[in-house]
């Protein structure tokens, strides 16, 4: 395994306790999961079945996201519960085996979507330019140019949105791990003290 440096037996970002840690990741991965269920399903309930494969796909895996995100949201409120009520090693050994599928979970959202989004360029420059052409009187070439330009932009503020997602969350997990050891450790020489 390799050893990251920073995170220790005791800290995390070389400031805050592992504690303070898990809670602050804890709470990332919450607001980033209702966020994600709160918008799919409000997308989803307000699209309507085209045609077209991209608003399909679209709606499809908004329905998808918001389902997975909600499950999220709910092991990231049982890591609440169990960071703040049943601190012990054996709830924060079930808690970090959970944040893999947090952590999974988003790595997979994250893919998904941009596998959504670039398996339906084709879709997605033709509807806006039928929207640029249609409302707002543009020429087909000025459309194309400014559609082309727009998918760019969208793939790559998905791509850093993605990356910094997952590499947030591998983190995420390793603090919640270390925190986890951590109590397991102190359990563990508090019952070789009694004996």
């Amino acid at each position: 395994m390799v050893k990251n440096i920073l995170i220790n037996k005791t800290s995390c970002c070389f400031c805050m306790s592992l504690k303070v840690g898990a809670i602050v990741a804890s709470a990332i991965w919450l607001l980033i999961a209702l966020y994600g269920a709160v918008a799919n399903f409000m997308y989803y309930s307000s699209s309507k079945n085209g045609d077209l494969n991209f608003y399909s796909s679209a709606r499809w895996f908004s329905l998808f996201s918001a389902v997975l995100c909600t499950f999220l949201t709910g092991d990231v409120i049982f890591g609440f519960f169990v960071i703040f009520c049943a601190n012990t090693a054996k709830m924060l050994k079930i808690y970090s085996c959970m944040a893999y599928f947090i952590a999974g979970g988003f790595f997979l959202l994250e893919v998904i979507s941009l596998i959504v989004l670039f398996a339906n360029k084709n879709s997605f420059i033709s509807i806006c330019v039928d929207t640029s052409v249609n409302k707002n009187n543009k020429t087909l070439d000025d459309a194309n140019k400014i559609c082309n330009s727009i998918y760019s932009y969208t793939m790559f503020m998905g791509i850093a949105s993605a990356i910094i997602i997952i590499a947030n969350s591998v983190f995420f997990l390793q603090v919640i791990r270390a925190y986890a050891k951590s109590q397991q450790d102190i359990e563990d020489s508090v019952i070789e003290t009694k004996a």
